[in-house]
């Protein structure tokens, strides 16, 4: 391949501004619901179209981090079929319509308030879990976690998905999918069989290791820059045991002995037993009390089998131990915190956070992260924030050939995920711009020497004020190729609102 410049990619995007400005111009003259009424006769019968006056309007627009995070729609389009994204995409081609699909609605970029005047493609009906064999499962584009979670439960089997419930199956994945079983199976998307995608044009394409494998290396980390992606096959799993869990509350003095002691644990990380997960944040139980850390460490397996990996955490005197046993897989990201009921799965709660992964813990960078989170939870329009401090395994991610996907290498090398998670009320400016000075504070603490051009966000957790660089990697080959894989599959850059290339 040639190698492409971005101004080229962006000089090509202007060309394709300035051919559709007439079609934009018409589109301009039409009302809303004369738009809904030409989109009503190209879709299938259950595809619903809903304008904002629409009873149904609020809750089709709601988001985890709404209004921080609002993509500007003029209507909504919930879509059936995949034809009907394929209609949609088309119509809005044609009048140079702005799209965004969703599914779960927690991206968290900023760039995606850059959609203004747009129809959202709605892709909650694509709702299905098929098994197609012992080792296979269908998706539908518009699956939540808990979704396939249980219905494969209910078979005995399981999938590679992300912590939280309440997200998207395809989201997380299309830019890794970090999971407690990544250790075991590897990601999300290392887990990824094919995809079924409408194209940035409104063509539907199949994308596989032998059918379209450029695109399907491309969707494997970068997915939301090339297309829509509407079912999917995944590998799935057998469930071996139920978990036993231990649930330990450690007070600021133990911050350096436990988290030195984590970072022993995985030194180096892929000697870690890839059924113990390790998972903690960071709170405050009450405003006149210090925060604590919750640590979890979850093991598959009996009690006895945790209780020999715990011993060392049990050692440090936590302030308080709960151990709970006989977890079903199916119950596992509930009793993690993470269930789809949980307060990280509420609506319009200003969301932010800006990603942090890290190779260890760096214990003076902890203490001043520490101070910082101490400020923003004493201020009381920020009390429900906290630290997110995942610990993954990285055994089974580090065993797959990093060139086999747009995954940057730094994803697989750092087992550690780290973000100051705030939420907030209202939309006033200086509560805004408040948080945000918060969250880059706690950031750069976090990034204790480590320098700048070595920051990585996953992309999942990018705050959308990252260079290309640091979330889509620092090898200089795999960003030039993403780069000249949009231009051949996505060459007007039509899908450019989340974490965009270009």
């Amino acid at each position: 391949m040639v190698s492409i410049h971005p101004f080229v990619l962006l000089m090509v995007h202007s060309l394709c501004l300035t051919v559709t400005t007439v079609a934009h111009a018409q589109f301009e003259q039409r009302t809303t619901v004369q738009v809904a009424n030409d989109l009503a006769k190209a879709l299938s019968p259950n595809a619903t179209l809903i304008v904002p006056n629409d009873a149904r309007w609020s809750s089709v627009v709601a988001r985890v981090n709404y209004p921080r995070i609002s993509p500007g729609y003029r209507l909504v389009v919930e879509v059936a079929t995949e034809d009907d994204v394929a209609a949609t995409v088309l119509y809005a081609n044609r009048h140079n319509i702005d799209f965004l699909a969703i599914a779960g609605a927690h991206g968290e970029s900023t760039t995606l308030n850059r959609l203004r005047s747009g129809i959202q493609i709605n892709l909650r009906k694509l709702n299905f879990v098929n098994l197609q064999d012992d080792q296979t499962v269908a998706v539908g584009g518009g699956t939540l976690q808990w979704e396939l979670t249980s219905h494969l439960y209910s078979h005995s089997r399981r999938a590679v998905t992300g912590l939280c419930e309440c997200v998207s199956v395809a989201g997380p994945l299309l830019g890794a999918g970090h999971s407690a079983l990544q250790s075991q199976y590897g990601f999300s998307a290392d887990n990824l069989l094919s995809a079924n995608v409408v194209l940035a044009n409104g063509t539907t394409v199949l994308s596989s290791s032998t059918t379209n494998s450029d695109l399907f290396w491309a969707i494997r980390g970068a997915g939301h820059n090339f297309g829509i992606v509407t079912s999917f096959n995944l590998l799935t799993h057998p469930i071996p045991s139920t978990y036993s869990l231990y649930t330990l509350i450690y007070t600021r003095d133990k911050l350096d002995a436990l988290f030195s002691l984590v970072n022993d644990i995985d030194s180096p990380p892929e000697t870690r037993d890839p059924k113990f997960f390790l998972n903690a944040f960071l709170s405050r139980s009450a405003p006149d009390a210090d925060p604590v850390f919750t640590y979890c460490l979850a093991y598959e397996g009996t009690p006895e089998d945790l209780h020999i990996r715990a011993k060392s955490f049990l050692a440090l005197g936590p302030l308080n131990t709960t151990l709970t046993t006989d977890i079903t897989y199916d119950k596992l990201y509930q009793a993690l915190g993470f269930g789809k009921d949980s307060y990280s799965c509420s609506k319009n709660i200003n969301q932010g956070i800006s990603g942090v992964a890290l190779q260890k813990w760096n214990i003076e960078g902890l203490k001043k992260a520490y101070k910082i989170f101490l400020d923003l939870t004493a201020d009381p329009r920020f009390f429900d924030s906290f630290l997110l401090m995942e610990n993954y395994g990285i055994v089974a991610v580090t065993g797959v050939d990093p060139s086999s996907t747009a995954l940057p290498l730094e994803e697989r090398e750092r087992p550690i995920l780290t973000s100051a998670v705030v939420h907030y009320e209202g939309n006033e400016e200086a509560t805004r711009r408040d948080a945000a000075a918060y969250i880059k504070k706690i950031k750069e603490a976090l990034y204790e020497r480590v320098d700048k051009d070595e920051w990585h966000a996953y992309v999942n957790y990018a705050a959308g004020d990252e260079e290309v660089e640091e979330v889509y990697g620092r090898e200089r080959w795999r960003v030039e190729k993403l780069r000249e894989l949009k231009w051949r599959w996505d060459p007007c850059n039509r899908l450019r609102f989340f974490a965009p290339l270009v």
